[in-house]
């Protein structure tokens, strides 16, 4: 049976390990993080495409079931990252009409800006959708509202 030293010693190289593949996915070691826009910008200077991150937004919504814009339907994915970004980057007139809070988020630092995302989709971006009793999943009033507001869906339109 192990002792305490041996156990700690095992979640220290548990913790190291952590921490080396969080560096090896581009997450930033600790500290505060960077905001949504230099975020994006890294992004560019890194050679990484944001198409990766939405494609794998797209596998995830895929896989729970979730509409990906496939045969002319709204994809929860892009509706969630459009909250995301509206959200968390300085706002612009145009972007309070399509979101109240818009900006409000701007400051926020993250070290795991994808992840805030693929939370942002397990969080129904904040309830844009729901799931009905049948399973299949729908967007509620606040989500068709906003994907008016942000022209993915046409009002009028099932």
């Amino acid at each position: 049976m192990p002792d305490e030293l041996d156990i700690e010693l095992d979640i220290e190289k548990e913790k190291a390990a952590d921490t080396q593949s969080a560096s090896e996915a581009g997450v930033m070691d600790k500290g505060k993080g960077q905001t949504f826009n230099e975020w994006l910008e890294g992004l560019k200077d890194s050679g990484q495409d944001l198409d990766d991150v939405l494609a794998d937004a797209d596998r995830y919504a895929e896989t729970v079931g979730l509409p990906t814009g496939d045969d002319g339907e709204v994809s929860f994915a892009l509706l969630a990252w459009r909250r995301l970004s509206l959200y968390h980057q300085p706002a612009s007139r145009e972007n309070r009409e399509m979101l109240a809070d818009a900006g409000r988020g701007a400051r926020k630092r993250a070290r795991d800006w994808p992840g805030e995302f693929r939370r942002a989709i397990e969080k129904a971006a904040g309830g844009l959708w729901a799931f009905g009793r049948d399973g299949a999943p729908y967007m509620t009033t606040a989500g068709r509202q906003f994907a008016i507001a942000c022209g993915l869906l046409r009002s009028g339109s099932p």
